[in-house]
């Protein structure tokens, strides 16, 4: 029979333990139910200026971006698209809101 060194058995005890609180944290966490909220999240909803932001994969794997930006005050907006490769432009202004879009 082999004989074992005090480090070999400190390394079985911290692995036993290892699985048995992983084991026990997995269970905990399995069993409780998902806080999922499927509303819209809204943030800058209040102010002078509101931004919207929209992004999209490419089928080159690129991040897109676009941009909009409204003044609730004047009516006014700017709309912005960019990339990872290319940055961030400003769109003509063929793009943008009508002051008075309702």
């Amino acid at each position: 029979m082999k004989e074992t060194t005090f480090m070999e058995r400190c390394k079985g005890i911290a692995l036993v333990l290892g699985v048995a609180l992983f084991g026990t944290a997995a269970i905990l966490f399995s069993t409780q139910p998902a806080q999922a909220d499927s509303g819209p999240e809204m943030t800058n909803s209040t102010g002078r200026y509101q931004m919207e932001l929209a992004t999209a994969i490419g089928s080159s794997g690129t991040v897109f971006w676009y941009i909009l930006v409204y003044n609730t005050e004047s009516g006014r907006s700017k709309f912005y698209y960019g990339s990872t490769k290319k940055g961030t432009t400003a769109a003509s202004s063929q793009y943008n809101l009508p002051s008075s879009p309702l």
